[in-house]
């Protein structure tokens, strides 16, 4: 263990929420105290902040980690729990509820295990990689970052001043994965999955303490460490780092008209999957105690959503998660599409056996036609090789002569090799129809 433990600094708390914030807004304060499954949160006011500032200390030197939202919420929010923290929060801001997009957040995070702090070395590495992004968009004319030291990484923040909408949320998700294409490498990623408007960050001044606090991976001092003057890096500027657009492939054809409304629950409980249940912007959420792509992202950090149409999406709060989709889940457990059994619904077929189907409303019920007898077919009539052109004809003979093939399979296939040879210059004459049902 390492015998020194980082303190908070309230000072620089304040300091921080002076250079992200405007005094007019809201702030919601979270924190998750180390090794327990709750959240704590609070939303202060600008005439509070020296409160949300001692708090938040408190709750750090506790032991908690402790974040903010990025942009301001909704000032109605203040009555859910105002100028204080309530323990056991039973809700936090969703998206939703901001207001404005104020900041986009890049964040450098060394590959390492879960629950585990950064080395020095993971962290120099973080720090260079934000060096060269820095630069990369320092060569785009985009106005200098907000720089800070996470404890475990690094984060730019650009300044912005976007509505909240889909086209925001679009613009600024393309500009991480194009980051994140460009710069991730073995050692360093871009978090692609920061792009949502309701994203808490590290509150700067507060303590980065995951995991034991040993000299190989010491706990440190979240801090900002470069305050440049607020100015805006503008939507074209956004639009000219986007990920280059790919070819999408074809949809398989809906195959919903023979198949049941695809069941959730039945899904999770025959892979054995234990969750638990809420509603997050207006769809179920069933918070998944693992996630199934990596059994370290644990306690809801993977969740499944339904809405009310039945649609059904996965999300995981993890970077090496973010490529993830409900798509990548089902073909993970239940494997590629086109290798599934098909889930007939049984209800449905029954219903339509017993005459309960749609037509019971009315009361009509088609009745089945009266059977017919199969075709019987004549005997088959031997191949009109007389019908054959001389040459063709004799070709197929000789053939026949010394290959057990059928001599109707010997004459198509001749007449198929020549019709390709001559792409259809010379007239073939038809022999008449043969005897038969068809």
């Amino acid at each position: 263990m390492n015998d020194t433990t980082p303190q908070s600094d309230r000072a620089a708390i304040q300091a921080a929420l002076a250079v992200l914030f405007d005094p007019t807004d809201v702030i919601e304060l979270r924190s998750f105290p180390k090794g327990r499954k709750r959240t704590d949160a609070g939303y202060f006011d600008s005439a509070h902040w020296q409160d949300l500032a001692s708090h938040a200390a408190q709750l750090s030197n506790s032991g908690a980690a402790v974040y903010i939202t990025l942009n301001p919420v909704d000032p109605q929010l203040l009555g859910r729990y105002s100028n204080r923290i309530e323990a056991f929060a039973t809700a936090t801001t969703t998206d939703k509820q901001i207001v404005r997009r104020r900041w986009l957040l890049i964040d450098l995070d060394p590959v390492r295990p879960a629950q585990t702090s950064a080395s020095d070395t993971q962290l120099e590495a973080a720090r260079t990689k934000a060096q060269a992004i820095y630069k990369h968009l320092q060569g785009l004319d985009w106005a200098a970052p907000q720089v800070a030291k996470s404890g475990n990484g690094y984060h730019l923040l650009y300044a912005i001043d976007l509505p909240h909408d889909d086209d925001s949320t679009t613009l600024l998700k393309g500009v991480l994965a194009a980051l994140a294409d460009l710069f991730d490498d073995a050692q360093i990623k871009v978090d692609r999955s920061v792009f949502n408007a309701a994203r808490i960050c590290k509150l700067y001044g507060t303590v980065a303490n995951k995991g034991d606090n040993t000299p190989a991976a010491p706990w440190r001092l979240s801090e900002l460490v470069s305050t440049p003057a607020r100015e805006l890096v503008t939507v074209d500027q956004l639009r000219m780092v986007q990920p280059i657009p790919t070819a999408t492939p074809k949809a398989p054809p809906s195959d919903s008209t023979q198949r049941s409304k695809f069941n959730l629950e039945d899904f999770l409980a025959r892979h054995g999957l234990d969750y638990s249940t809420d509603q997050h912007d207006g769809r179920e959420r069933f918070k998944l105690n693992t996630c199934p792509f990596n059994s370290e992202h644990v306690n809801g950090e993977a969740a499944i959503f339904r809405d009310g149409t039945g649609k059904l999406g996965f999300h995981c709060m993890h970077d090496s998660c973010s490529g993830n989709n409900w798509q990548s889940l089902r073909d993970l457990l239940d494997g590629p599409r086109q290798q599934r059994a098909p889930q007939w619904d049984y209800d449905a077929i029954q219903n339509i056996v017993s005459g309960a189907g749609d037509t019971a409303a009315t009361g009509q019920i088609d009745q089945w036609p009266e059977l017919q007898p199969l075709i019987v077919q004549s005997e088959a009539q031997d191949y009109p090789l007389d019908a054959l052109p001389p040459l063709i004809r004799g070709a197929v003979l000789e053939v026949c002569g010394f290959v057990k093939a059928p001599v109707p399979l010997v004459a198509m296939s001749a007449l198929a090799a020549l019709s390709v040879a001559i792409q259809a210059h010379h007239d073939v004459q038809r022999a008449e129809k043969l005897d038969g049902p068809c």
